[in-house]
């Protein structure tokens, strides 16, 4: 991503959380199957710490 951005710039990132997967079927729940298996409330508390530290 940083090869990718000019000096100054700003990159979005938007991920989806709290996903539920429900087979139609048999309306049985399933495992999500994603690559962030976080709560959008640890995603945000994460972010929000890790801006903290990177802000002077």
């Amino acid at each position: 991503m940083a090869l990718g951005t000019r000096v100054d710039g700003v990159n979005c990132i938007i991920v989806n959380s709290n996903l539920e997967e429900i087979l139609l079927e048999t309306n049985e729940k399933l495992d999500a199957r994603m690559e962030i298996n976080l709560t959008t409330e640890v995603m945000l508390l994460s972010a929000v710490s890790h801006i903290k530290k990177s802000v002077p």
